[in-house]
């Protein structure tokens, strides 16, 4: 949903006003009409299971915090840790992101709160991971370290219809929902 600058392809296209053609098998409310071609080739995803299974061990590795973890106004610094429970960054908090978290519950960021990579990541990436869902709004906002190609990945391991939902700015992020879906709207 929403503009696209250029082509847009995949197998059902839904109210999409592109600037270029837009290649699928079905589609309502587009600005033109589909032109039809033969779904792409299977491609593996970029992150395997054995990745997830890595990141769960490094998260480990820093120990597990048992219940809800929740980051107000105060902010917090935390890293590698699994989390059992859900993770809340609102009220316009900042988690600084020192290590690799596991949630095995859902990630909520909202009210003006952020997730951030520690400067100390530089150009490389870091993972927040997520059994649950996640779900960015409000003004809530995920970024790198502040280095040009360090990012932050948000990995929902969720399978429901909304994996994770983005809305209104979520920053610069990578969102990754292998066996769900990802909803991006209101300025994202």
């Amino acid at each position: 949903m929403g503009t696209i600058s250029g082509t847009a392809q995949a197998h059902t296209v839904n109210y999409v006003n592109a600037t270029g053609n837009i290649y699928c098998k079905s589609g309502t409310g587009n600005n033109k009409t589909c032109i039809d071609q033969p779904d792409p080739a299977y491609i593996a995803y970029p992150v395997s299971e054995a990745n997830m299974t890595e990141w769960e061990t490094d998260a480990s590795s820093g120990g597990t915090y048992n219940g809800n973890y929740t980051v107000g106004s105060a902010g917090a610094t935390l890293g590698p840790k699994k989390i059992v429970g859900n993770l809340t960054v609102s009220s316009g908090g900042i988690l600084t992101v020192t290590g690799t978290l596991w949630v095995t519950g859902n990630i909520i960021l909202n009210g003006g709160g952020k997730i951030k990579l520690a400067t100390s990541y530089g150009s490389n990436d870091g993972v927040v991971m997520s059994n649950g869902t996640i779900t960015v709004s409000g003004g809530g906002n995920a970024s790198g370290s502040g280095t040009t190609g360090g990012y932050l990945m948000l990995l929902s391991r969720s399978d429901l219809a909304t994996a994770m939902s983005i809305s209104g700015g979520a920053g610069a992020v990578i969102a990754y929902a292998p066996y769900g879906t990802i909803t991006i709207s209101g300025g994202a």
